[in-house]
């Protein structure tokens, strides 16, 4: 079946690399490289191991591995390939054992690309899986009057007292604001269990979310085929 479910991804990265490409977007993964800040204007933070949620994963650090999937992390290689041959394998190990090795990556302004487990994070977004642990280190921008910015560095307090890393905002003062309606203070740590509900909120919150979207989508189709 590994071989079959290679196929699969390959139309899904097919799929996304050419409605890309038609849009005139990149159709391949974002490399890290090319839009970190120039030297000095930045820094480094180990974040150790943490839970990376996967729609929050959008590239490589480096262009050497990112034309071998589309956006979405599909491949987008050949089925003959030994690269399709190793994602196989490793398929196999995920559906037998469960793939347990961290990844390793950077976190810049709250999205993720990946320093080594390309294809682990390739098969785990084929299975829709939320989270996949990984070894992060954080790339924190010094302080600005941009908006971006301003708001990555609220996010960044937030993460210190809550280590929520799945949620975030467009506007100013929306962390400090979610810390208060939880009833915590500015400065205040959240405990395990505020944690676990938060995610729990946040996880039913997603598939409701989800779900209405397919219900749109399968009317939107049923629809089309009426025209």
């Amino acid at each position: 079946m590994s071989l079959q479910d290679y196929e699969k991804a390959l139309r899904m990265g097919k799929k996304e690399y050419q409605s890309r490409l038609s849009s005139g977007k990149r159709p391949t993964l974002e490399v890290l490289d090319d839009i970190l800040p120039v030297k000095g204007s930045y820094g480094e933070v180990s974040l150790g191991l943490v839970q990376i949620p996967v729609d929050q994963i959008v590239g490589t650090k480096t262009d050497s591995r990112s034309n071998a999937f589309a956006r979405n992390f599909m491949p987008i290689l050949k089925e003959n390939t030994e690269y399709a041959r190793k994602w196989a394998n490793l398929y196999n190990i995920h559906v037998e054992e469960g793939i347990r090795d961290p990844i390793k990556a950077y976190e810049y302004m709250n999205k993720f690309y990946i320093v080594e487990g390309n294809k682990r994070v390739s098969i785990l977004k084929y299975f829709k899986v939320t989270s996949i642990p990984g070894h992060v280190t954080r790339i924190v921008p010094k302080p600005t009057e941009e908006l971006e910015n301003k708001i990555y560095h609220e996010f960044i307090k937030f993460y210190d007292l809550s280590k929520i890393n799945y949620i975030y905002f467009s506007e100013e003062g929306r962390f400090a604001e979610l810390q208060e309606v939880v009833g915590k203070g500015p400065e205040e740590t959240w405990t395990e269990d505020e944690c676990m509900e938060m995610r729990s909120l946040d996880t039913k919150f997603k598939m409701e979310y989800q779900d209405k979207e397919e219900d749109e989508e399968a009317t939107s189709t049923v629809g089309d085929a009426f025209l």
